[in-house]
């Protein structure tokens, strides 16, 4: 038993391409006379805005993104300024290499760590932070005298 069937042209009053529908005999063909996508086949409206508001709120993202690391980073180099400032003899510090040692001598731009083998002068610029605050009766403190073994 074969079937036959209809096939029916939908055009768009705005110029969009017509389409084309395969159906069952006996059943009606829809018309639509409206934009694609309008419900019941009423002219599309278009919206406030449309693709223009997306233009706008992606330099306000990047504007946005830009004050908080520019307030951030200021943020970040007043904190350090303050620390170098109030770099004292005898506090414990760790430099951007790693190091970690104890403030024996401060100078203009450089200070002398006591480390676990010896001494090592390093830039302030490269203090990384301060791990430990200055003892209370103000003495450094004494390395324990302990060798590793392996």
């Amino acid at each position: 038993m074969m079937m036959n069937e209809y096939v029916a042209t939908i055009a768009f009053q705005d110029g969009a391409a017509p389409i084309q529908a395969v159906g069952v005999p006996g059943a009606q063909a829809p018309t639509v006379t409206g934009a694609p996508g309008a419900p019941g086949g009423a002219p599309a409206a278009q919206g406030p805005g449309g693709m223009g508001a997306i233009f706008w709120l992606l330099p306000a993202m990047l504007l946005v993104m830009v004050l908080l690391q520019v307030t951030g980073a200021r943020k970040e180099k007043k904190r350090r300024a303050e620390m170098m400032a109030q770099i004292k003899k005898g506090e414990k510090v760790q430099t951007a290499g790693g190091l970690i040692g104890t403030i024996m001598e401060v100078g203009e731009t450089d200070v002398v760590l006591r480390l676990e083998e010896g001494r090592a002068r390093v830039l302030k610029s490269s203090i990384a932070l301060v791990t430990g605050a200055k003892p209370a009766n103000g003495t450094v403190e004494a390395k324990p005298d302990v060798k590793a073994t392996v």
